[in-house]
């Protein structure tokens, strides 16, 4: 029993803490583009071919953007404003870049 819970927490110590980047990192608009346009990027719904196309742009491409790139789903009290004003924010960040 005692080896049992030995393993359980070794295993435990051994996991590297998450580290989630500053807000500025993540919700950059330059970032999102690097991510879109890298044909490594895991991403569903993302890929160079559609870059700049403002039609294409969707709320599930941020979505997937923090998912892939920082493993956030869900950033509720992560952030300095709510993170669903951080997501839109930044979906008018990228609108905007795009359409120049």
């Amino acid at each position: 029993m005692k080896s049992i819970i030995d393993s359980l927490l070794s295993k435990n110590e051994k996991q590297p803490k998450r580290v989630i980047p500053l807000e500025e990192i993540i919700f950059n608009v330059d970032n999102f583009n690097i991510w879109f346009n890298h044909t490594g990027n895991g991403a569903t719904y993302a890929n160079s071919g559609i870059f700049k196309r403002i039609d294409k742009l969707s709320e599930s491409h941020v979505d997937e953007y923090l998912a892939k790139c920082y493993g956030i789903e869900n950033g509720a009290f992560l952030f300095s404003k709510p993170f669903s004003e951080m997501k839109s924010d930044l979906l008018k960040d990228i609108r905007q870049n795009w359409s120049n």
